[in-house]
């Protein structure tokens, strides 16, 4: 007899998913988020007279944002201002946790999805919210929050609401908590150190590794820790089984591990890309001063799939590589060296996927992960099966 699909919940793109047992897949839109496009709407149509004479101005930032999208480059993130940043399982049957950022503000939602209602848990200014998690058992929530000197630690507050309190401290990049059922407020996460240069800025961060965190007697161990190797997203169940991805671990500062080949490429390819850059720049300074373009063809367009949201963990040079294949014919945007793995109670250790973005475990031992572009369930007899299908899939979680 096969067994029912899992109810599962994921992010692509920035967008929130539903996916119920045996049915098809269902678009959330969050209320709260809605109504502040709304909002934002409408004010620019109040002050579109403002901006009536300045339709160059308009047009330059247009172009901006395109050749960000083309680079790849940070100001390209500015091109969607609201994202949704994490989903999980709520305490209650049909109910799911999420957070979400925009250019301002920050929040945390319970959305329940018999009734299509939505609450407002938390939301605050300048609040940089990443994954999040709600304890199975107590009105207890984590979840990782960014700082503007580039580190990330945990904080808790109570699920129905209320006040923000650390948990974790010190220079460090503190993400994907998760609690552990039946072991009180014990949770894991995944954890790596920042370097930084004489100013204090980061400059390099070290391998991630998997630590574990009991917040009744501030107790905290190093589950997996791999030199060499990034340990992310983890998983444990009561038994002290844990899952997790693990990748080859790359330097932000890679200088050191160029080779020569690498090297003799950049120096014979240096004058080429110097002239792109300034044809880039010409083509744009012509396009501010009288609208048109150096070329005919009246810029460049953007191929592939968009990498901007497909940032895992920190890493986001994998992705990008995928804009030189054809998205279409593509079968997964994870590298194959992206492995989940299953670590025994005594340490043991099993590679039981490759390709593999993000995962979540079920009730019964089985998983459910996606490589990108498809959510794929793993039954306990252990045959896969596609659920969803979609494009930068970057996030599920089970919900049932």
């Amino acid at each position: 007899m096969t067994t029912p699909d899992p109810e599962i919940a994921y992010l692509a793109e920035g967008k929130l998913y539903h996916k119920p047992s045996g049915q098809d897949v269902k678009n959330i839109d969050s209320h709260f988020l809605q109504e502040l496009i709304d909002r934002r709407n409408r004010d620019s149509q109040r002050s579109s007279w403002k901006q009536s004479g300045s339709a160059w101005n308009v047009t330059a930032q247009q172009d901006w944002q395109a050749i960000a999208q083309v680079q790849g480059a940070a100001l390209a993130g500015a091109t969607r201002m609201e994202n949704i940043t994490s989903v999980c399982i709520g305490q209650q049957s049909g109910e799911i946790f999420y957070s979400l950022n925009t250019q301002t503000i920050g929040g945390i939602f319970r959305y329940n999805l018999k009734t299509d209602t939505e609450d407002r848990i938390a939301h605050k200014q300048n609040l940089q919210l990443r994954q999040l998690a709600v304890h199975p058992d107590e009105d207890i929530a984590v979840c990782s929050i960014g700082f503007e000197d580039g580190s990330a630690n945990l904080v808790t507050m109570r699920a129905s609401g209320g006040k923000m309190a650390e948990c974790t401290e010190g220079d460090s990049y503190d993400e994907a908590p998760r609690w552990v059922r039946g072991q009180g407020k014990t949770l894991v996460y995944q954890s790596a150190g920042i370097a930084r240069d004489h100013n204090g800025m980061p400059v390099d961060m070290s391998e991630y590794a998997i630590k574990s965190i009991n917040l009744d007697t501030g107790d905290l161990h190093t589950l997996a820790q791999m030199p060499g190797y990034d340990c992310f997203h983890p998983r444990q169940l009561t038994d002290g089984t844990l899952y997790f991805i693990r990748r080859p671990y790359k330097s932000i500062n890679n200088r050191s591990h160029l080779s020569p080949w690498q090297l003799l490429k950049d120096i014979l390819l240096f004058p080429v890309r110097v002239c792109v850059v300034i044809f880039t720049f010409l083509d744009m300074l012509s396009h501010f001063l009288t609208g048109k373009h150096l070329t005919a063809a009246g810029g460049v367009k953007k191929q592939g799939p968009d990498v901007r949201r497909m940032l895992v963990a920190g890493r986001m040079i994998q992705m990008q590589q995928q804009n030189k294949a054809d998205a279409a014919n593509a079968s997964t945007l994870a590298p194959k060296d992206w492995e989940l793995i299953k670590q025994d109670a005594d340490g043991g250790q099993t590679i039981l996927q490759s390709n593999v973005l993000s995962f979540d475990i079920c009730s019964d031992g089985s998983y459910v992960y996606t490589d990108g572009l498809r959510v794929i369930y793993h039954d306990p007899d252990g045959n896969d099966r596609q659920l969803a299908k979609g494009t930068l899939i970057e996030h599920v979680a089970v919900t049932f």
